[in-house]
């Protein structure tokens, strides 16, 4: 989510903290002596050296030259600073402005000449606390004088550090000001200007911004059969689905209610059309159970181009209902665009895409490096379907299409009959891993599948992986289908796990061979406690059932390292390159 929405900028920077001498007189000051001048520093001693009875008042430190102070501001600690402008390698103001510029947290009191009046005041223009005729300098004055300047600078510290406490203060509410509180996801305000935003560079670079209002449909329905808690539960689920499935530089904000709002600029409209129906897709994939009741949470989403006038959230709405009333009459869970061609090409696409599921056109498989996290080894390749049909490109998008139209398993067997046709292509020691929907090992008998790894000769380096979160309930019913796998000699993987519908049950009933943990768990996984947490528990788990694990969506060489640390030995990621 994109939080820059706001011109406050968060300041962490805090002064550095100092022992405060001047506020024990029995604690000697640290005093830094500037000065190259013999008689002048053997003055300045002579005034601070205690008289008989007193405490030692002052260590003195002597530098002779610009380049010699400032090395010793950057690593040791003083109370004052005394400053002669006028070094061997330097003069006047740029002495000031180079030695603040090395420690402003030291106070500097200007050592001058009688007649060095003007530039004294314009040094404390700069950042002086006082300056100091050499001529007329005496104990009294000196004492007062290093007094003064560091109760000054206990003042500006203390100024510093609340000013630096208010900014970030004044930033997380300008943050909060914008989030909606439930979801984390940008509310009305935050929406708004992303869109006076997004419209000016869409202007600016001739884009095209738009929009989808999704609305969760029958949500009041859910609220009063199950309760407000379990409502804000969905919201939180569709929040996070609708995060997930758009960019990083797209805009995700909650309207109110059950409804919600993305801003994005898609590449051309069938790319607009593609992510509206993966947001759908993966939204009817969600089911919620409470006190023996189920049902499934479905939405209803209006697609549109944003127009210029359409520049306040309010219009924008006002548009997207009226286009949305459209698919809460055709049925819900339907998509409705602004443009009658638009709806048209979309019908026509769908009817494209139905056509080619059916007939086996337009489907492929692409493979993934699965890889030892020690050195990067290659010891197999996952293979994974994809589709040439517009806009059904991703997996979402074209199996939500196929199970819309009761046409899931036929094109499930088609892909892992390409998969295992792709495996024939592997080494002869690569582990070949096919995916499989658990609907699909029911309706499909066994058998079929082992003979289409057996007519191929690789059965016995095969891992057919099932997605946990496709199991649903209680996973006794797929215990017959694994076991006369296993029996062929086949691996059984558990996919997707240690994410939303996560369930040790299904782990210790079908004893899985290798457990694949999410991508969802594992990004991010160096700056997260609870991640990390959560990761140990799984791999406790895995040990225990004696099942290797592999850790999927690896992008990042610190969460690479963090994997090794906590003793995951394969994974696969973009790290090592997208399917192709």
């Amino acid at each position: 989510m994109d939080l820059s929405l706001t011109e406050h900028v968060e300041d962490r920077r805090e002064p550095r903290p100092r022992q405060d001498s001047g506020s024990d007189p029995r604690v000697p000051l640290r005093l830094l002596v500037v000065e190259d001048d013999a008689q002048d520093r053997a003055l300045l001693m002579t005034l601070t050296r205690p008289r008989a009875g007193e405490w030692q008042r002052s260590n003195l430190t002597f530098a002779g030259t610009l380049a010699e102070a400032q090395q010793l501001l950057t690593t040791q600690t003083f109370d004052v600073a005394l400053v002669d402008l006028a070094l061997p390698d330097s003069f006047g103001l740029e002495t000031l402005e180079r030695l603040l510029s090395s420690n402003r947290d030291v106070p500097i009191l200007v050592l001058t000449g009688d007649d060095s009046t003007e530039l004294a005041e314009r040094a404390l223009a700069r950042g002086a606390q006082d300056y100091l005729p050499k001529g007329r300098l005496d104990r009294a004055t000196l004492d007062r004088a290093l007094r003064y300047a560091i109760q000054r600078q206990r003042v500006v510290t203390e100024l510093e550090t609340v000013s630096s406490q208010l900014r970030t203060a004044n930033s997380r509410l300008a943050k909060i000001a914008l989030i909606d509180p439930l979801t984390s996801l940008l509310n009305r305000r935050g929406l708004q200007q992303a869109l006076t935003r997004e419209l000016h560079w869409s202007e600016r670079d001739a884009t095209t911004l738009s929009a989808l209002l999704v609305d969760i449909d029958d949500f009041r329905d859910l609220n009063a059969g199950f309760g407000h808690a379990v409502g804000d539960v969905v919201l939180q689920e569709v929040a996070r689905q609708l995060r997930e499935g758009v960019r990083p530089e797209d805009y995700v904000g909650r309207i109110g209610g059950d409804q919600f709002l993305v801003l994005f600029t898609p590449e051309s409209e069938a790319e607009g059309r593609s992510i509206a129906e993966q947001l759908r897709f993966a939204m009817q994939g969600s089911h919620i159970t409470s006190g023996g009741k189920s049902v499934q949470v479905t939405a209803s989403i209006a697609l549109i181009q944003i127009p210029e006038e359409l520049s306040s959230i309010d219009s924008l709405l006002g548009y997207c209902n009226r286009i949305l009333g459209s698919a809460k009459a055709g049925g819900k869970n339907r998509i409705a665009e602004n443009a009658e061609s638009a709806a048209t090409q979309s019908g026509s696409a769908v009817s494209a895409a139905l056509e080619s599921m059916r007939t086996g056109r337009g489907l492929r498989v692409a493979r993934q490096p699965i890889v030892r996290l020690s050195d990067g080894g290659i010891v197999g390749f996952e293979f994974l379907a994809r589709s040439e049909v517009e806009p059904f490109h991703m997996p979402g998008a074209f199996f939500g299409l196929a199970q819309e139209n009761e046409l899931l398993t036929l094109i499930d067997q088609r892909f892992f009959e390409l998969s295992a046709d792709a495996s024939t292509q592997l080494d002869a020691g690569s582990w070949a891993h096919l995916n499989v929907f658990p609907s699909t090992l029911i309706d499909v008998p066994t058998i079929s599948l082992v003979e289409t790894l057996v007519s191929r000769g690789h059965a016995t380096r095969t891992c057919v992986e099932i997605s946990e979160q496709q199991i649903i309930g209680d996973p006794d019913y797929l215990q017959g289908p694994v076991s006369e796998l296993r029996n062929a000699g086949v691996r059984i993987g558990i996919d997707d796990v240690g994410f939303g519908r996560s369930s040790l049950e299904s782990l210790v009933q079908l004893e899985p061979d290798v457990i694949k943990i999410d991508r969802r768990c594992v990004l991010g996984l160096v700056g997260s406690s609870d991640k990390q947490r959560s990761l140990v528990r799984l791999l406790a788990v895995a040990s225990t059932l004696g099942a290797e694990v592999v850790a999927e969506g690896i992008e990042s060489r610190e969460d690479l390292f963090a994997l090794q640390d906590l003793g995951v030995r394969y994974g696969q990621g973009y790290l090592w390159g997208r399917p192709m």
